[in-house]
């Protein structure tokens, strides 16, 4: 067949300023939205992962949610920011892995990295041989020292209270390095720094308690390591969003914003442990945090002083 006798490419129609503005309201507008960051996200997404299949997982992220409705109400233009810092961590939003979720907070969405999420980045960064987080209970074997000849010691023996949060990073040397933090410390930090928390004593804080001090605890010790650009990427915006400024106060998408180097960088797939399958599906799609008209200031961030004086690095 002749090139005159093929049919005419056709392109997809600009967005409109409505469907930018205004709340998405369909899938098929949701799609539109996703694809018209396609062109800019070949700076940051290799063929391991190509906007297009991260687009299909997306989708399929977005439309399995429990908060998919709502996400539906969330504008064109904080999908389209909040699908750009999913490249920019490279972490792969597939549900059952568990790494990220998508958090509709009024009419602005949002991206939750999960402590899995903050895992596979330290993994992905070959500095890392093992990491982890935990939840110390009443009863257990624990035991920790700082300093010249620091230690952790825990052995998990009580079904009680939490009393301890913890994570822990070995590194392809044979070093170690890790961060303790009291139950009473995380709830200090969440009171200080989580203000939809505080405004409305719902959410994520208090459904998922745990998995969010373990998340705390493995951020600051993977934002203090600086072990890649997408780790510090990821880091600073869990930061930001838990503190309720997001995409209305700081577009980390702009260049030199998010210091990240542009170049295209390694997005694999990430395995999580069968009896973990359970637990990461109830860690992601579920999180929902209710609108709260008075957002933070980009001034209100904890600073590294803040994290270390609310008894971070203890």
């Amino acid at each position: 067949m002749g090139a005159e006798n093929l049919p005419a490419k056709t392109e997809e129609a600009p967005l409109t300023q409505a469907e930018i503005t205004g709340a998405v309201g369909g899938w098929g507008t949701m799609a539109k939205v996703l694809a018209a960051k396609h062109g800019e996200m070949s700076r940051v997404v290799n063929a391991a992962l190509t906007p297009e299949k991260l687009t299909q997982l997306t989708l399929t992220a977005m439309k399995n949610a429990k908060t998919a409705s709502k996400i539906l109400q969330c504008t064109g233009l904080s999908v389209a920011k909040t699908f750009m810092d999913l490249a920019m961590t490279g972490l792969s939003p597939a549900p059952q892995l568990g790494l990220v979720c998508f958090v509709p907070y009024g009419k602005d969405l949002q991206l939750q990295i999960e402590y899995r999420g903050f895992i596979a980045l330290a993994k992905r960064s070959g500095q890392v041989s093992y990491i982890t987080a935990d939840v110390v209970r009443e009863g257990d074997d624990f035991a920790y020292e700082r300093g010249t000849e620091q230690f952790l010691r825990h052995v998990p023996k009580g079904v009680g209270e939490a009393t301890h949060y913890y994570a822990l990073v070995r590194f392809k040397d044979g070093s170690s390095d890790f961060r303790v933090m009291t139950k009473a410390q995380v709830e200090k930090h969440r009171d200080k720094f989580s203000k939809q928390y505080m405004a409305t004593k719902r959410g994520t804080w208090k459904d998922h308690f745990d998995a969010m001090a373990m998340k705390t605890c493995i951020r600051l010790l993977c934002k203090l390591l600086d072990l890649s650009p997408e780790m510090t990427h990821a880091a600073r915006l869990d930061e930001y969003n838990e503190a309720g400024v997001g995409a209305r106060s700081l577009d980390m998408n702009k260049p030199g914003r998010s210091g990240l180097d542009l170049s295209p960088r390694r997005i694999e797939s990430e395995s999580v442990p069968a009896d973990d399958a359970k637990a990461a599906q109830s860690d992601t799609g579920e999180h929902e945090r209710e609108p709260d008209e008075s957002r933070a200031a980009s001034s209100d961030m904890p600073s590294d002083a803040d994290l270390r004086a609310s008894g971070f690095d203890e």
